[in-house]
């Protein structure tokens, strides 16, 4: 999955942050609101510094945060 973020920085570039993010499946389903957001983060920008970064994650990795966790379980035997 490739991953799409607007940055916007200071004047002098020498701090950055993360005003969004789109990855590629959303941009493909909505790619006027990709646009947009592009825009607003130019127009939004005090110093016109916005810079787009792509980066690629692998899928699998990303939809294993949504699946649960096998936990190894050992019992000891207990008495009554």
């Amino acid at each position: 999955m490739d991953v799409f973020m607007i940055f916007d920085s200071d004047q002098d570039c020498e701090a950055s942050w993360l005003v969004d993010a789109w990855d590629e499946y959303t941009i493909d389903a909505n790619y006027e609101g990709y646009e947009e957001a592009v825009k607003k983060a130019r127009a939004d920008s005090q110093s016109g510094n916005i810079a787009i970064i792509k980066c690629s994650m692998d899928d699998d990795k990303v939809l294993s945060a949504f699946r649960p966790t096998e936990v190894p379980l050992t019992i000891n035997e207990t008495s009554n």
